[in-house]
């Protein structure tokens, strides 16, 4: 059993479509980011930085309970554990890795500077426009890599499918205007959000 300390934030959604896509049994634990409880030390108790999401694996290595945060590392250590969507199915490892990497160090941090922006009483423009002309830059080279491969890692679905579909599904929560005009993206979107596993990563309640 796993439990899973998460809010409904790109990181958050990501790793329960992991959890629902392996058909693993997870208890969500909602972390209300909102109210603070992500600075509650219980929740620092797991990770000090206090983001979300983090997971508690009951069954860990060696039978041993596992703490672990950042959603990146969560997707692969759930993708080696199950053997599923990992790295090892990718056709070009070294491009599944740069690819996947970008979604995470790249276009995550770029849309959350987005959020923080829109959302501020004083939003400034300038660096808004600045930030979503990057954002769209990094959306305009996976619509082209997507008009040539089924998925973000290759044919395959895989974590740097759960990794995007989390950022993206954000954006389009937020700022829909910055996902208009990408053909390709919008195929790999609707695929993606047909899965059951995904439609039930979705659901935080």
């Amino acid at each position: 059993m796993i439990d899973l300390y998460a809010a409904a934030t790109s990181n958050g959604i990501r790793v329960k479509i992991m959890l629902e896509e392996c058909n693993l049994a997870y208890t969500l634990k909602f972390v209300d980011i909102f109210a603070g409880a992500h600075r509650e030390p219980d929740f620092l108790a797991l990770n000090p930085q206090g983001l979300t999401p983090a997971i508690v694996d009951r069954d860990g290595p060696d039978g041993k309970p596992l703490a672990m945060a950042q959603s990146g590392a969560i997707l692969a250590y759930l993708a080696d554990k199950t053997g599923r969507f990992g790295i090892s199915a990718a056709e070009n490892q070294p491009l599944f890795r740069e690819r996947y990497v970008n979604i995470l160090s790249d276009m995550g941090p770029t849309l959350s500077t987005i959020f923080a922006i829109v959302r501020s009483e004083n939003p400034h423009e300038p660096t808004q426009k600045m930030f979503e002309e990057r954002f769209s830059g990094f959306l305009g080279v996976w619509d082209e890599a997507l008009g040539t491969r089924a998925n973000c890692g290759g044919e395959a679905v895989s974590i740097a499918d759960f990794a995007m579909f989390g950022t993206l599904v954000r954006c389009r929560q937020v700022t829909p205007h910055l996902m208009e005009g990408f053909a390709n993206l919008d195929r790999w979107y609707a695929e993606m959000e047909a899965r059951p596993g995904v439609q039930r990563g979705l659901d935080f309640g």
